[in-house]
C-alpha cells in the first residue's frame, strides 16, 4: 500500500521575504509548496532553501492581478495533491 500524497500548500509572492520564509516552514512541515510570484526565475533560492529544509517547493509563475494566470496557479497546484492550505502573500509595499 502506498503513502497518501503529501498536502500541498500555495503561497504567492514566495520568492521573497515572509513568502519565502512561510514556503521553506510549509515544506519542512511536509508540505509540497506551490511557491509562486510573477517571475518563476527569482524563486530559485525559495526552492532552495526548502529542499535544505528536507521539504519541496514547486516554482509556479502567476501574477495575481491576472485571472488567468491566478486560475493556471490553481490547476498547478492541484496537480500537486489535495491542496489543504492558500497564503495570500503577494503585494506591493507603499
Amino acid at each position: 500500500m502506498s503513502a497518501p500524497p503529501a498536502p500541498v500548500a500555495v503561497v504567492t509572492g514566495a520568492n521573497r521575504g515572509i513568502g519565502r520564509a512561510i514556503t521553506v516552514a510549509l515544506a519542512a512541515a511536509g508540505y509540497t509548496v506551490a511557491a509562486s510570484a510573477r517571475d518563476p526565475s527569482s524563486l530559485a533560492e525559495t526552492v532552495a532553501e526548502a529542499d535544505k529544509a528536507g521539504g519541496t517547493a514547486i516554482p509556479v509563475a502567476c501574477d495575481v492581478c491576472d485571472e488567468a494566470s491566478v486560475a493556471d496557479l490553481a490547476d498547478r497546484a492541484g496537480q500537486l495533491g489535495p491542496v489543504r492550505v492558500v497564503v495570500a502573500n503577494a503585494g506591493i509595499a507603499g
